[in-house]
């Protein structure tokens, strides 16, 4: 799992650059008349719920192509989008993948999410 702190420690690392372009790009904005704090506003609020089916290799009707450390339960799914989340927080939903992810114990799933 990747801790908050190191998420810390990799975005502090560019954060002045970020900055500095940030500034930048308002300042172009903000001449032609555009709302870049809105546009900032927009983009913090979007939110896309990842298809528990796109959480692993895959396969096709040929059979499945597993890898080491694919999420094999549901559980294990939403421990994924949970890092996805974390380093995008642009990922606080799941599209579950009907039948093969109905959860056995709602509540339990409920509380993991």
């Amino acid at each position: 799992m990747i801790t908050p702190q190191q998420l810390h420690d990799q975005n502090a690392t560019g954060l002045s650059q970020h900055r500095e372009a940030l500034n930048f790009l308002q300042t172009q904005l903000d001449r032609q008349g555009i709302d870049s704090e809105a546009i900032i506003q927009r983009l913090t609020d979007y939110q896309v719920a990842i298809p528990s089916w796109a959480l692993g290799a895959g396969g096709t009707r040929f059979g499945r192509f597993r890898y080491a450390g694919e999420p094999a339960t549901l559980a294990q799914k939403l421990d994924d989008v949970g890092t996805l989340h974390a380093l995008s927080r642009t990922a606080g939903a799941v599209s579950l993948h009907i039948p093969w992810d109905i959860p056995g114990d709602v509540a339990a799933i409920k509380e993991r999410a």
